[in-house]
């Protein structure tokens, strides 16, 4: 009887924790401000978790448990939580492995809501777009939509968008949140007649917001990269994955419009650029268009750069070629054409003729809705009219 027991004791140690399915409560704690986000367990032929923002579903499917332990790599990014499982509850840390000062407490419950249960006693809506600004200088566009007391929305700025922002309205007030498996943001707010008040915290930073409903908020779409001065073309000559170099006068991009992205694995824009463009590319390589993406990393080793980018490629099925081009420092020597590279994504559409026509610098990605089909069309619009002419 007692080697019986012994037995089912060790049986029980040896498995560890049973990761429950289901929908999960998950907590980032910033500096005494909580940031939840909702995940999804599932089980199939392997455990596989999706984090849960609005509309968007992350897919994370190299989960590795042992005993008690959980390790969750975030999709192609250099980061993971790693917890301890404890039935209904998890405890652990969010790592930035190419900077652990950005590590953040990690913690999560099952079968919670996002956000506490909301309110229905104020009729306050906060549906709708407005002019935005930040710590009273640079500026953004908010939209939002309110749905009884459901609020989900996107904060847009000149270097991107804050992806999809989830969650409710409270005691007059709305709390919003996103983690995207790299950035996080939470934006608490309340509003008074037309005016927004509120304070934005993303990781161990917080800064004010103010803004205005504008049913035509828009932001200054002019481009902060430019040529240079004396420079009509975009010279470059980085290797690819597998360390061949590729240029700007190599014949593939000879008499073909050839649109130049500047991304990094580590920048949730780029992600969502790059969603865009494979099946584009993959619809119109045939129209005599070719596509090259120039990747600066968050270190400068090229094996470090070479595994984060060859992820992002696996994972996003990218089939133009994506070259190591620096650390993400040094990327505005790298191109010294450009007055600089000063925001990820930054692209840049080259005619036939191998000069370059238009630098975009903003991306309006899936959660800025109307704003990113004004961008797909926009986008469209200008391949279509290069490819015109011969």
């Amino acid at each position: 009887m007692r080697y019986a027991v012994f037995i089912l004791c060790f049986t029980l140690l040896s498995c560890g924790q049973t990761l429950k399915t289901g929908l999960w409560r998950g907590v980032l704690s910033m500096d005494g401000k909580e940031l939840p986000f909702q995940f999804e367990v599932k089980k199939g032929d392997t455990l596989s978790i999706d984090i849960i923002n609005g509309k968007q579903r992350i897919h994370l499917d190299e989960i590795k448990t042992e005993g008690d332990s959980i390790q969750i790599p975030m999709l192609v990014f250099d980061a993971q939580i790693r917890a301890q499982i404890a039935g209904e509850t998890m405890r652990g840390v969010f790592i930035k492995n190419y900077n652990r000062s950005l590590d953040l407490p990690f913690s999560a419950e099952y079968g919670k809501e996002r956000f506490p249960a909301a309110d229905s006693k104020t009729n306050t809506d906060f549906s709708g777009l407005y002019d935005l600004q930040f710590d009273g200088d640079s500026k953004g566009v908010g939209i939002f939509k309110q749905e009884g007391n459901a609020v989900n929305g996107s904060i847009l700025t000149p270097g991107g968008d804050y992806g999809f922002l989830q969650g409710n309205r409270a005691e007059g007030k709305m709390a919003l949140s996103v983690f995207d498996g790299n950035h996080c943001y939470l934006l608490e707010a309340a509003l008074e007649g037309d005016s927004l008040k509120g304070t934005l915290y993303s990781g161990k930073k917080a800064i004010t917001v103010s803004g205005i409903k504008n049913p035509k908020a828009r932001l200054n779409n002019a481009s902060a990269t430019v040529l240079k001065k004396g420079f009509s073309t975009l010279p470059f000559s980085f290797p690819d994955l597998s360390r061949q170099p590729v240029s700007n006068l190599d014949a593939r991009f000879k008499n073909k419009v050839t649109v130049v992205q500047i991304l990094g694995s580590w920048c949730p824009n780029c992600l969502d650029e790059t969603r865009f463009l494979v099946p584009w590319y993959n619809e119109n390589k045939n129209r005599g268009v070719e596509i090259v993406g120039l990747a600066f990393e968050r270190k400068s080793e090229f094996e470090y750069a070479q595994a984060r980018v060859q992820k992002l490629k696996d994972k996003m099925k990218v089939t133009y070629p994506l070259l190591i081009a620096g650390a993400v420092k040094d990327a505005s020597a790298s191109l010294p054409s450009l007055s600089g590279v000063h925001y990820f994504p930054t692209t840049v559409f080259i005619g036939k003729d191998g000069q370059v026509k238009h630098i975009e610098t903003t991306f309006e990605g899936p959660a800025t809705g109307i704003f990113y089909e004004e961008y797909k069309s926009r986008f469209n619009h200008l391949a279509d009219s290069l490819l015109s002419i011969p």
